[in-house]
């Protein structure tokens, strides 16, 4: 006897839709951005899948060192300590995300869970990626802690318009308002996980990512 699966595919969600894990225990909300690879020309098969971003910012912290160095920044470490928090780490895949390393120079990161470029968050017009799907509202770009509005740091260096190069002391925040700035990487701002599950990860009746 066969029956139908009481799952449903997080495939078969909305982008913007909710789903849930547990984060130490508790259960924690995070929205579905995109599904499937955002440019097949920007990223390779690893980043085909569900992305998710947390709903609200999660903790604070400087950028690092060198915002043309995102593995193993300040940031990088706090979003890879995160995984370790999460229920479904089992789950979440290994991507390569692209990073800029220089003006002329776009290479990748191996990560898991990561910060979002600028450009997936719909600002600026930055080489390393696409804009997601649910970024195309500048309101889904604003993100909040403790209820509050609070600028969150991308993995993407700042542009200086005045040299035309990619400027390692400053890197790109999302503003209160959903815009971009440059900020100096050794400032504490907050930091918002991402990470991408496969499109047939099941999802029960309420949402809960099922690992």
């Amino acid at each position: 006897i066969f029956t139908s699966s009481p799952y449903n595919a997080i495939s078969t969600l909305n982008v913007g839709d909710s789903v849930f894990c547990k984060e130490n225990g508790t259960n924690t909300e995070y929205l579905l951005v995109h599904k499937g690879n955002p440019d097949t020309s920007k990223y390779d098969s690893t980043c085909d899948g569900a992305w998710l971003i947390r709903k609200d910012i999660y903790g604070s912290c400087p950028f690092g060192t060198s915002s043309l160095i995102y593995d193993g920044s300040g940031i990088d470490q706090n979003m890879e300590q995160y995984l370790t928090k999460l229920d479904i780490s089992s789950i979440i895949k290994t991507v390569n995300v692209p990073v800029i390393k220089s003006t002329t120079e776009i290479s990748t990161a191996s990560v898991q869970c990561f910060a979002l470029s600028a450009i997936e968050c719909g600002v600026g017009a930055y080489a390393d990626g696409t804009r997601l799907s649910y970024f195309a509202e500048e309101s889904n770009r604003i993100a909040y802690y403790n209820g509050v509005a609070t600028a969150h740091w991308t993995r993407s260096p700042y542009y200086s318009t005045d040299t035309g190069t990619y400027n390692s002391r400053y890197a790109t925040l999302v503003t209160t308002t959903g815009t971009s700035q440059g900020m100096g990487v050794s400032q504490i701002y907050g930091y918002r996980p991402a990470f991408i599950v496969p499109l047939d990860t099941p999802i029960d009746s309420s949402n809960n990512i099922i690992a």
